[in-house]
């Protein structure tokens, strides 16, 4: 066989491998959906100007642990009114923000706006992200149904 039609096999095998995966995502996110209700009670739901400056304040942390309890509190609060203020921090130092945080804003946001944040992750220009986004949306969309 020659190595161009290797290399076609090979990529032909990849390509159903993740169609695999992803058709398994979905059907075990429909299975395992959580609860409609996320939302904390206990702290009232900042508006957007109050979430973007906690989130910025928040990535800015250096320490791993704080900075994911912090994003985590926010992302519990995270709702339509208010996910342009989270975005638009995480905008600012996506290059710098770390795989779990993106991840965890994506997720997030695709429990009551899967299409918004999809079509937002494709805006981004960093392609290491950009393809983490996808993955993680359409993973959160399945989950979230």
């Amino acid at each position: 066989m020659s190595a161009g039609g290797s290399s076609l096999r090979t990529l032909g095998i990849s390509v159903i491998v993740a169609g695999l995966g992803l058709s398994m995502g979905f059907a075990a996110g429909g299975a395992l959906r959580p609860s409609p209700a996320r939302q904390s009670s206990a702290a009232p739901t900042p508006s957007a100007a109050e979430m973007e400056s906690a989130v910025d304040s928040a990535l800015h942390e250096p320490d791993l642990l704080e900075r994911t309890t912090r994003l985590n509190e926010l992302f519990g609060r995270l709702d339509a009114e208010n996910v342009s203020g989270a975005v638009s921090a995480f905008d600012r130092l996506l290059i710098a923000a770390d795989p779990c945080s993106v991840r965890g804003l994506l997720h997030a946001w695709s429990g009551f706006d899967g299409d918004a944040a999809r079509s937002h992750v494709l805006t981004w220009k960093i392609p290491g992200k950009r393809t983490m986004g996808i993955l993680e949306t359409s993973a959160a969309s399945a989950y979230f149904g």
